[in-house]
């Protein structure tokens, strides 16, 4: 027998999966689980998938467990040898998720299917995202740094304002950044 979607707005799709309540079962489809305001209607409920729907050709990770996302990473370019293959869907990814399963075991999957594994927010998803994209501005920066310093010598200055630092090359600002960012990225290459 197949389930149509009860949370679809025009053509309901088919369900795949099921949001398990006292009184009846909720069928839903993985479009309408992933936005945000059905993740909030159903809350904390259990949802697993239909059997129907499983593939087990094409995903190896069954989708009726508990996963949590324990890090991301990023391996680098493909064509820089980085890379690995998902653990879910055998996909080539340099953007990885390192996830837990319920029962401990650990795997290694891109994050489109980390997402969908977790059941992870989408805002939050961006969040990191945006975390990781920052994160290779600031190595950009601090590579231009190390090579300005090679280059020249010691001409960079660091500036402490509170909870900020200016980083002058010569006289002139060249970067403004937080202690922290500071602390983690650059003081190591200046005050080396």
């Amino acid at each position: 027998m197949e389930h149509y979607c009860e949370y679809c707005i025009n053509k309901p799709n088919k369900a795949t999966f099921i949001i398990e309540n006292d009184l009846r079962d909720h069928y839903i489809c993985k479009k309408c689980l992933k936005k945000t305001y059905v993740r909030q209607l159903i809350g904390e409920k259990t949802v697993r998938a239909l059997r129907s729907s499983l593939r087990v050709n094409r995903y190896n990770l069954p989708l009726d467990h508990k996963y949590s996302i324990e890090s991301f990473e990023y391996l680098g370019g493909l064509s820089n040898g980085g890379g690995t293959t998902c653990d879910n869907c055998n996909a080539i990814i340099t953007n990885i998720a390192h996830i837990k399963r319920d029962d401990g075991k650990q795997f290694t999957v891109g994050c489109d299917c980390a997402q969908t594994l977790s059941m992870v927010d989408a805002n939050d998803f961006w969040k990191i995202k945006e975390r990781e994209s920052l994160h290779r501005k600031i190595m950009g920066w601090v590579r231009n740094v190390k090579k300005d310093i090679e280059k020249n010598g010691k001409i960079y200055t660091p500036e402490d304002e509170g909870d900020r630092v200016f980083i002058r090359r010569h006289s002139m600002a060249a970067y403004r950044v937080t202690r922290q960012v500071y602390d983690q990225y650059f003081k190591s290459v200046i005050e080396a």
